[in-house]
């Protein structure tokens, strides 16, 4: 039976057997007073060591046995001073073995600690006492043991085998040096392990248990390798059990050789926690804690507490266990995915993936890590890559499974292969948030699986998520279609139409209603998902623009559940979009008072107040939300910096304070979101306001680019165009933006006004100025009550007649006039309305300035007058001038078309003359060649004489001839004069015959030409007057 307390001699009480009995289970409470005993009875160092049997060191150990550490090595600090103090020789050995003791104390210390610093601390600290105990005796053998395992502590293997060598040089069989001596066929038999060789493994560690039966080493690693092969998925029901026999019975035998082994403590623990019997597994772990062991023994006792403590659901004893073997043990894979595990538990998603991915880096195809860290990176922001990395490798896992078992490859585009519904509903999860085909996909696939799984039923929380995808989904497609305008197709290329969608989403909403219990109690889960259901099928008529269904449908949910907040909200909403701000906001209180810090009830009193230009209110309902319930609400943030925008807008003395403001929080939420582009357009419009506009323009092109066809991004796009003096630019961006909004919306239609207002004033152009008109008259028909909008209408028809009358003459024509006066007339009728209303902030305008309007509406009118009766006297002069003008060209044209008949009658009159000339020309050349060809034929008719009687005769007639002529009285001179007279003449009329030709050579026909040239030719026949060119062939012409 074990003893229950100790003696201590009294010896300075003067009695030999006097002695102190303590009780052992007062050693905690008892400690300080003990040493106090121990030391003012200065009994010898060797009651330290002889309490072995009753004295000090079986104090110190049954110290140590409880679990007080600290006190063991006060006892033994206090005995190692006491000696020291002494300096007896005599007690020398007593004081060489409490130092090896203590140095022992510290080098196992130093194996459990995972801080480096601490432990060379630990080390040194070992180091320096056995130096005190080398001084003492050299060779004393513990203390060579002890600097033997510093050695081994600080990983000198060689130097520190030589050290056990020579301890057992001095005593061979001194069993501390044995036990530091290694056995080569552990770590061989390790090797054989990681190497797969299980079998091989098995063998080294049976020959070192046969060479040595206490190798408690061999038999823990044998247990191990049983018991691997027990848990083993190829085993057979026989191989198990045997296997877990023999695991037990290596265990048993190893704990009865050495019930003070760690590692045998740490599988006797695994083993009762894989039987459930958690009290004993707890009771093995911590004992296997206070033992002394390596690092790693120390991790797999600590991870081994972590899960019993896990499994009780003591989940922060477990996290700090799995923390504390971590540091031990980094390289741990079975450490590093429960310590992610329990960091997943205590929501620290960033700190989990540290561990799962050490894990993943040793064994990158883990599914169930890797289906972990898929989980876990889709709750993450920005982390879409890692997100598909894992994917594509569990996709890679489930294809290669797939192809193993079907014997053919999968097609690489379709996820088909993928046959775990839970990692199908962790994509269908992350795709929710950003991919709803995919989403749709994921969940739909697995629903099928679990649907062909024999005992096994789809959660009815599954059929809602899929039908509130589809939900999501065709809202998505009706708010797309109504940003690109009415006119666009509404299914943009999905085969599935809005209408379609939302059938699909209320036949699942419909089926998770079938899959729910029929019988539920008020406030059980199952009653909690058909509230659900219901609420979303609520939604659904909602979405499909039946709101008095809706209405019906929630004010029915409230009935059974008066505090569900979502659906009075959504009840103020409908009130609210109907025009009954007062309804709406009642609807919200009433959510308020049943939860005051919900945040979305805020946000919505909040635009109530703004459509009822409460900005006051507004914004103390996001400064609630801010500073009370969530300061990073992110539609907060960008809320109140529209509003301090919209102060700046109307405090022009404290602009920039209010836009310092708005720039802090569109800040703050641009921190949180750097994709918010409505944080990110709120700076934009604050660089405006500040004047710096080619960085507003530069910022909200980039978020246009980004964004796409965001109206809001357009919208203010065109804005800072209008104030960089560029509304020419602006104007196409305000156009498509009416185009694409399928209600028309009175701030476009106002802020298109404004360009053209800008681009009239600035240019002076009527056209313009009366597209102003027509705007704004299109804006007051669609509000007729909004008298800022009749002001603006007013002052627009005076601006056009003012720039009309600024025209030169001729560029203000008198209907425009006209049509100006009757624009004035209305103009100032309207100034004269306006101006009876109190001065009001409220109303949009100012009403002392509309009195002035309503008295300068009459002098432009009267202006306007005066220029219509100068246009009408300008027109009339006109007129007349152009009379005159058209008279003389009249009578000019008349005096230019008589003498035109005058020359043109003088010309036929000549050309009527050269006619006359040339016909008889051509008389007299035809009675000349007639008696020319009467002479030819009479000289043909003539008898031929010889040649000598010829020249005789010739002579002779010549002669007679001459003598006729003087007889008649001609003389030789006179001949020749007669004859000069006759060529001038045949000249004269052969020019004159040549103008005739000339004259009638454009007149002429062809006919005509041809008998001209052979009249040509018998002049010229003429003329020569010799018969020797004369044939008849001319004769026959």
């Amino acid at each position: 039976m074990a003893a229950t307390s100790i003696e201590i001699p009294l010896l300075r009480s003067g009695q030999t057997n006097e002695v102190l009995e303590v009780d052992l289970n007062d050693l905690r409470a008892n400690h300080d007073h003990i040493i106090d005993i121990l030391t003012s009875e200065d009994g010898s160092l060797s009651l330290f060591l002889e309490f072995a049997c009753g004295l000090s060191v079986t104090v110190l150990f049954q110290y140590l046995k409880r679990d007080m550490v600290d006190e063991f090595e006060i006892f033994l600090q206090k005995g190692r001073e006491i000696g020291q103090a002494r300096n007896s020789r005599r007690e020398e050995n007593s004081l060489i073995l409490i130092l090896n003791t203590l140095a022992s104390h510290y080098i196992e210390k130093a194996k459990s600690e995972s801080d480096p610093s601490i432990h060379d601390q630990f080390i040194a600290n070992a180091t320096q006492i056995l130096n005190d105990a080398e001084r003492l005796d050299r060779m004393h053998l513990y203390t060579i043991v002890g600097k033997a395992n510093v050695m081994l502590s600080r990983n000198q293997l060689d130097q520190a085998l030589y050290t056990f060598r020579g301890a057992l040089n001095q005593e061979p069989n001194f069993l501390p040096a044995l036990i530091g001596s290694p056995d080569v066929r552990i770590p061989i038999g390790i090797c054989f392990h990681r190497l797969g060789m299980e079998k091989k493994a098995h063998a080294a560690f049976l020959r070192a248990v046969s060479l040595n039966p206490d190798n408690l080493d061999a038999l823990a690693l044998l247990s191990i390798l049983e018991n691997n092969r027990a848990i083993s998925t190829t085993a057979t029901p026989e191989e198990k059990n045997t296997a877990m026999t023999a695991a037990g019975g290596y265990l048993a035998r190893g704990y009865r050789q050495n019930n003070r082994h760690s590692i045998i403590f740490n599988l006797m623990s695994d083993r009762f926690f894989s039987k459930g019997d958690y009290g004993k597994a707890r009771v093995f772990s911590e004992s296997a804690l206070r033992l002394p062991g390596s690092k790693m023994s120390c991790a797999d006792s600590y991870a081994l507490r972590g899960k019993i403590a896990q499994a009780e659901m003591n989940y922060d004893l477990a996290y700090t266990c799995f923390v504390k073997a971590s540091e031990l043990n980094p390289d741990s894979v079975l450490i590093q995915f429960g310590l992610g595990q329990l960091q997943i538990y205590k929501k620290q998603f960033d700190e989990a993936m540290v561990p799962l991915e050490k894990v993943l880096a040793k064994v990158p195809d883990n599914y169930e890590a890797l289906a972990i860290a898929t989980e876990i990176y889709a709750q993450l922001p920005d982390s879409a890559q890692k997100v598909s990395e894992k994917l594509d490798r569990l996709k890679k896992i489930f294809r290669s499974y797939f192809e193993e078992e079907h014997g053919f490859k999968a097609k690489t585009d379709d996820d088909e292969y993928i046959n775990d519904p839970e990692l199908l509903i962790v994509i269908g999860c992350y795709f929710s948030k950003q991919d709803l085909k995919q989403a749709e996909k994921a969940f739909d696939r697995a629903i099928r699986i679990l649907e062909t799984i024999p005992d096994m039923s789809v959660a009815p929380e599954l059929f809602n998520n899929l039908g509130a995808l589809y939900h999501l989904d065709a809202q998505q497609l009706i708010q797309h279609a109504s940003d690109l305008g009415s006119s666009r197709p509404t299914s943009l290329g999905d085969p599935r139409s809005a209408l379609q969608l939302l059938e699909l989403a209320k036949s699942f909403y419909d089926r998770a209603f079938e899959a729910s219990p029929t019988t539920v109690e008020p406030g059980d889960a199952s009653d909690i998902l058909q509230t659900t259901v219901r609420y979303n099928l609520a939604r659904l008529n909602e979405t499909l623009g039946d709101t008095e269904k809706a209405k019906a449908q929630y004010l029915a949910i409230l009935n059974d559940h008066p505090a569900y907040v979502d659906c009075l909200l959504r009840l103020g909403y409908i009130s609210q979009n109907s025009g009954d701000n007062a309804t709406a906001l009642d609807r919200y209180s009433d959510a308020l008072a049943i939860d005051e810090n919900n945040v979305k009830a805020w946000s919505l009193v909040a635009n109530a107040h703004l459509e009822s230009k409460a900005l006051r209110p507004a914004r103390k309902a996001f400064e609630k939300i801010l500073q009370e319930i969530d300061k990073y609400d992110m539609f907060s943030l960008c809320s109140t910096g529209n509003m301090c925008l919209k102060f700046a807008r109307t405090d022009s003395k404290q602009r920039d304070i209010h836009c310092k403001r708005a720039v802090e929080f569109f800040t703050k939420a641009l921190r949180l979101d750097s994709r918010n582009m409505y944080a990110a357009t709120g700076i934009a419009i604050a660089f405006a306001y500040f004047g710096d506009m080619d960085e507003a323009r530069e910022i909200l092109t980039q978020i246009q680019e980004a964004a796409g066809t965001n109206i809001n991004v357009t919208l203010n796009l065109a804005h800072i165009l209008v104030e960089l003096g560029l509304p020419h630019s602006a104007i196409p961006l305000y156009e498509s933006i009416k185009k694409r909004s399928t209600t028309a919306d009175i701030d476009v239609i106002r802020s298109l006004a404004r360009a053209h207002y800008i681009i009239a004033k600035t240019e002076k152009l009527p056209d313009a100025m009366a597209t102003v008109a027509a705007r704004l008259k299109e804006a007051c028909d669609l509000k007729p009550n909004d008298l800022a909008l009749q002001y603006n209408l007013a002052l627009a028809k005076q601006q056009y007649a003012q720039i009309l009358n600024e025209q030169p003459k001729e560029k203000r024509p008198l209907s425009l006039l006209r049509s100006a006066v009757i624009g004035l007339e209305a103009s100032e009728k309207t100034f004269e309305e306006l101006s009876k209303h109190k001065p009001n902030p409220q109303l949009g305008y100012d009403v002392e300035r509309a009195k002035e309007r309503a008295k300068y509406s009459k002098g432009v009118r009267r202006t306007t007058e005066k220029k219509i009766h100068e246009t009408e006297v300008l027109d009339s002069q006109r007129e007349e001038r152009l009379a005159e003008i058209r008279a003389k060209r009249e009578e000019a044209a008349e005096i230019k078309r008589s003498e035109e008949k005058q020359r043109a009658l003088n010309e036929q009159l000549r050309l009527e003359e050269l006619d006359r000339k040339r016909r008889e020309l051509q008389a007299i050349v035809q009675e000349d060649n007639e008696k020319m060809r009467v002479e030819l034929e009479m000289e043909k008719a003539k008898p031929i004489r010889r040649k000598a009687a010829t020249n005789e005769d010739d002579e002779d007639d010549m002669n007679q001839h001459v003598d006729q002529s003087e007889a008649d009285g001609f003389t030789p001179s006179k001949g020749k004069q007669k004859r000069k007279r006759k060529e001038k003449m045949r000249e004269k009329q052969s020019s004159d015959e040549a103008q005739i030709l000339n004259t009638n050579s454009t007149i002429a026909s062809d006919d005509e030409d041809e008998m001209m040239m052979k009249r040509a030719k018998v002049l010229g026949v003429r003329s020569k007057l010799s018969t020797a060119v004369i044939g008849e062939s001319d004769e026959e012409e």
